[in-house]
């Protein structure tokens, strides 16, 4: 669905409940313990990353991609944001400021899964 954070992880390993655990894990603990927990590299390569992805969807996109956006943006009413916006509020962003916000995100969801193959209902 739209809004949410999907973790997917597919294959017939037997290690994938542990992959999966551990990939909860750490993204559970990015951004709760210290500023130190998000290195400035790391925050520094995901932001330019995002932003040149949203300055090319905002300003490169082909004219029938941008109606698109235009049409999401007016047909639904909560929730969607243009990329010119999502820009705006990415150079408003700084690492000092997304600080604990695994917490603050994941205080008021709830997780679904769904899983198939050889586990039992503990390892679920």
């Amino acid at each position: 669905g739209d809004g949410g954070v999907i973790l997917t992880a597919g294959g017939f390993h037997d290690k994938l409940g542990v992959l999966i655990q551990a990939v909860a894990k750490k993204m559970m603990e990015i951004g709760t313990a210290s500023i130190d927990s998000v290195p400035e590299n790391y925050y520094r390569i995901v932001a330019d990353r995002l932003k040149d992805g949203l300055k090319n969807q905002a300003y490169h996109s082909q004219p029938i991609q941008q109606a698109k956006y235009r049409f999401t943006e007016i047909t639904k009413r909560n929730g969607v944001f243009s990329p010119e916006e999502m820009l705006t509020s990415l150079e408003e962003l700084s690492r000092e400021k997304i600080c604990n916000i695994v917490q603050e995100l994941f205080s008021c969801c709830h997780a679904e899964a769904m899983i198939i193959g050889n586990q039992t209902p503990e390892d679920a």
